[in-house]
């Protein structure tokens, strides 16, 4: 979550700097970025840096060419929009931005990253990955939405008021120094609603305790579907030792004897999912109890810790044995 509010900040802070320096410049993404603007009463857009005191009509496109302009990644801001403006697009968007800026109504695919600051209201008609909102922002996601942050801005504490008609996976709110004060997880679907800050939906529609989706996929990144993952003796070697594994159990010494590749065969089918310990350096049970991180990650899922293991744990020096 810090990466995502660092990055914001980023932002933030270009928009700031143009607020009260009264220069009224916007540097979106060379290439990449479109800025929707005021433009003597009308909504009309352009691509790359917004300088307002530079600003040629000329350099500005009817809204109409947005749709065709803009492409799966780009990023999307709308500064000083001062009346409802609704846009309609078929892509994925990197970031939305929306800056000083009444009602923008956005329809997308879905996009990565929202950013909604003071006295902006806005619309947004999409699933939606991160949304950030400041200050007094007032915003209605029709979407899913996993990390919704209220965030603070400078030393102002956020009060946003906010409408879902999906579900929020986290919920955090910050206090003026930016600590987090408060985080919900598992809202259901149409019950996220705040009014000035202050949550108004009711506690039986939503869980005290969980996983951010953002810690949970960090760990996820590190987790292989077994199913693909190789299968040659060779890759086991962090967690499979065919003489340690006969001797440890008798049943299969009945079974097998000491022809290796039927043990190994049943280590892979059903050794890792009963949980029998392969080697003398690693111990399932053992690695799964020590750490939470995992246990929140994977639960009950015995294969993904020995997977995890041979991939990640071994490296990142995790004890894995008493």
């Amino acid at each position: 979550m810090k990466v995502f509010c660092k990055r914001f900040f980023t932002v933030l802070a270009v928009f700031a700097l143009c607020l009260l320096s009264g220069i009224g410049t916007v540097h979106a993404k060379a290439a990449t970025g479109f800025t929707v603007v005021n433009v003597d009463g009308k909504c009309r857009f352009l691509e790359g840096s917004y300088d307002a005191k530079k600003l040629n009509v000329s350099d500005t496109k009817e809204m109409s060419e947005l749709s065709k302009k803009i492409k799966d990644g780009d990023s999307l801001t709308f500064y000083g929009i001062n009346a409802a403006v609704t846009v309609e697009l078929s892509v994925k968007l990197k970031e939305l931005a929306v800056v000083q800026s009444f009602m923008p109504l956005v329809t997308a695919k879905s996009i990565e990253t929202v950013y909604i600051t003071g006295g902006s209201t806005a619309v947004v008609h999409c699933d939606v990955t991160n949304a950030y909102l400041y200050s007094d922002a007032v915003a209605t996601f029709d979407g899913n939405v996993t990390n919704l942050i209220f965030a603070a801005s400078g030393s102002v504490a956020p009060t946003p008021s906010v409408n879902t008609t999906g579900t929020i996976s986290y919920f955090e709110k910050q206090d003026a120094s930016g600590d987090v004060v408060q985080g919900l997880y598992d809202f259901k679907k149409g019950k996220f609603a705040t009014n000035k800050g202050a949550l108004i939906t009711p506690a039986a529609e939503y869980k005290t305790s969980g996983v951010k989706p953002s810690d949970k996929a960090e760990v996820n990144e590190k987790k292989t579907d077994p199913k693909t993952f190789s299968k040659k003796m060779s890759a086991y070697a962090d967690v499979f030792d065919a003489t340690y594994y006969v001797e440890k159990y008798p049943d299969l010494k009945e079974a097998f004897g000491n022809d290796t590749k039927a043990l190994f065969n049943h280590f892979l089918n059903c050794g890792m999912n009963e949980g029998r310990q392969g080697c003398a350096d690693f111990d399932p049970k053992f690695y799964m109890s020590q750490y939470s991180d995992l246990q929140k990650a994977f639960g009950t899922d015995t294969v993904a810790y020995y997977i995890h293991y041979i991939q990640f744990g071994k490296k990142e020096g995790r004890k894995a044995v008493q």
